[in-house]
């Protein structure tokens, strides 16, 4: 599968890229930022039936700052923030939005919970599932949501079990929140993330379409910086979203190899454990 031309976008005006030359002319050039214009409100001209409408589903593990994320996005504290064990959002939520002069429609999700006892992508991701369902035909962007401070195991769990999904990679843009809690100077850590083994996956995966959020700002940009991403995803895909076709047995078969090997992995590293205790 071809991934997308790489590019990180931060909040403010920075904008850091790492272009193949010999991938430019193929992919694009995802740095090329198209105008916005003034931020809108209900009281413009325009109505949401003449303006671009893009629609995003945000996704990530619990407590990974989701729907801040999506608050964020939207511009008003519409989605119930929080940190608990087990994540804040319980259901699926929809909010609709006019912003510099597009409809944004977002839906909140459930964080991913890896269980072995779902066996298909209906089970796993229940939310993805009901965001086509709250604005059909389906969402065109799937935005992963993930704190700089959070790269263990669950989230390889997560990124193995998006990967069964034929081409919903091309969907997928990566938000990478709490920027604000970096005391390096920028220009180092934004390289880091390039080179880090903990998120080479992930970052393969989305085509390295990474846009870094700092949700408690209220600075306009890094949503602008978002919605050039956006806007260029939609484009390339020509409309096309991520629609109850992706919810097909090839995804569950895919799937099921994917717990089977998490099941003897965990079993492995339990059998390690226990010749280790036995041997003191």
């Amino acid at each position: 599968m071809h991934h997308e031309t790489c590019v990180l976008m931060f909040s403010g005006n920075e904008i850091a890229e790492k272009i193949d030359p010999s991938t430019a002319d193929k992919f694009g050039d995802w740095t090329k930022i198209k105008p916005h214009g003034e931020s809108s409100s209900s009281s413009d001209n325009n109505t949401p039936q003449d303006l671009n409408e893009y629609r995003m589903v945000v996704f990530g593990l619990p407590s990974s700052g989701v729907s801040s994320t999506a608050n964020t996005i939207v511009g008003e504290k519409l989605f119930q923030e929080g940190v608990t064990f087990d994540g804040t959002t319980k259901k699926c939520q929809m909010e609709s939005r006019t912003r510099f002069n597009y409809v944004l429609k977002v839906v909140d999700t459930p964080g991913f919970v890896f269980d072995k006892k779902m066996r298909t992508a209906e089970e796993l991701f229940p939310g993805l599932k009901k965001s086509i369902m709250l604005f059909p035909p389906g969402p065109h962007i799937v935005l992963v949501v993930l704190p700089l401070d959070r790269t263990n195991e669950d989230l390889h769990d997560m990124i193995h079990c998006l990967k069964c999904f034929e081409n919903l990679s091309r969907h997928v843009v990566v938000i990478l929140t709490k920027i604000d809690k970096i005391e390096k100077d920028r220009a180092g850590w934004k390289q880091e993330i390039f080179e880090s083994e903990n998120l080479s996956e992930l970052l393969e995966f989305c085509g390295k379409r990474v846009v870094f959020f700092d949700n408690t700002s209220n600075s306009e940009q890094q949503v602008k910086e978002l919605l050039d991403v956006v806007i260029k995803v939609v484009e390339r895909n020509m409309s096309e979203c991520f629609n109850t076709d992706y919810f097909s047995k090839k995804t569950n078969k895919k799937l099921e190899l994917v717990l089977q090997d998490h099941e003897k992995n965990r079993k492995s590293v339990y059998e390690r454990i226990q010749n280790f205790v036995n041997w003191k």
